[in-house]
């Protein structure tokens, strides 16, 4: 094997994977030898997959303008999670069908937590239409009637920012970390603390799949020397260049994104050096967990 290179195509951008072995992949070169991991580390490294892949998909499913939406409950009551799954329910049957009224189709990835104080809440991502956030507030405001406190807002919205993708991606698929957080979670059974610690989307979501292919006779050594030339009509993202080892496989890889140029975005035009990480890829899940550009403060925190 001289090197594999999987493309994704994610809408407005592209996202590029090689995995070769030694330095470039060359024929005589070997892979590194792979190290038994640790717990700790599996953790890490299936966590760093999972936020990958969620960028992926809300890369390929959402823009800029989109919202970005935190549902609460009266501070002081806690539902437990067959009733936060009918409030759920009730929520998303209206709320899509109003999309349908309005000739659209209602795309979503859900987040339900309970925060360190042990505040039931739920983070949702959906594609964008008029008058919607207000349509959000008043079917939610509905649905927990019977519990909500007149005049009392229990619903934030921000406008989603795709430059932001990776640090929602990184709040939705992060597993609870805060001892605090924890133990609020031990109150619940085995089944229902698994609630709290996936996402779930609609069916209609673009799920990103890679175009692999293999090369035999080339090696990475002239993208690594010379640098990451874009695709014309794109951009490469300077912060999503990661290149190092992969200390549990044993193989080198190489990962880049590129955004399509835009009408006011000149064309850079300029190839992107390639630095290797001093840490290995499984190191990338020790990144803490980043709040969502426009979120408020205290949005998980009840």
């Amino acid at each position: 094997m001289a090197y594999i290179k999987d493309t994704y195509e994610l809408g407005e951008y592209m996202a590029y994977e090689y995995k070769f072995v030694g330095r470039n992949g060359a024929k005589g070169e070997k892979r590194e030898k792979r190290r038994k991991a640790t717990p700790e580390q599996m953790a890490r490294q299936n966590q760093w997959t999972r936020q990958k892949k969620m960028t992926y998909t809300i890369r390929a499913n959402f823009k800029s303008g989109d919202s970005w939406i935190t549902l609460k409950y009266p501070r002081g009551t806690k539902p437990d999670p067959e009733m936060m799954k009918k409030h759920w329910k009730s929520f998303s049957d209206k709320l899509r069908e109003y999309y349908k009224k309005n000739g659209h189709v209602l795309k979503f990835i859900l987040r339900m937590e309970i925060g360190k104080n042990g505040g039931p809440h739920m983070h949702l991502l959906v594609n964008h239409i008029d008058n919607i956030d207000q349509v959000i507030k008043d079917i939610w405001n509905q649905t927990i009637s019977k519990i909500r406190v007149p005049g009392k807002n229990y619903v934030y919205i921000a406008p989603f920012d795709e430059e932001g993708a990776e640090d929602v991606a990184k709040y939705l698929v992060e597993l609870p970390k805060n001892k605090q957080c924890e133990g609020q979670l031990n109150m619940f059974g085995e089944e229902e603390r698994k609630l709290f610690c996936k996402t779930s989307s609609s069916r209609n979501l673009i799920r990103p799949c890679a175009d692999r292919k293999k090369y035999v006779h080339w090696t990475m050594r002239k993208i690594l020397s010379d640098g990451i030339k874009p695709t014309p009509g794109y951009y490469v993202l300077k912060d999503s260049v990661k290149c190092g080892i992969n200390r549990i496989t044993g193989y080198s890889y190489l990962y880049y994104t590129e955004k399509r140029l835009g009408k006011n975005v000149p064309d850079p035009g300029e190839i992107v050096k390639v630095r290797k990480e001093p840490e290995d890829e499984v190191s990338a899940g020790k990144a803490k967990r980043v709040q969502p550009k426009g979120e408020k403060a205290d949005m998980g925190k009840r």
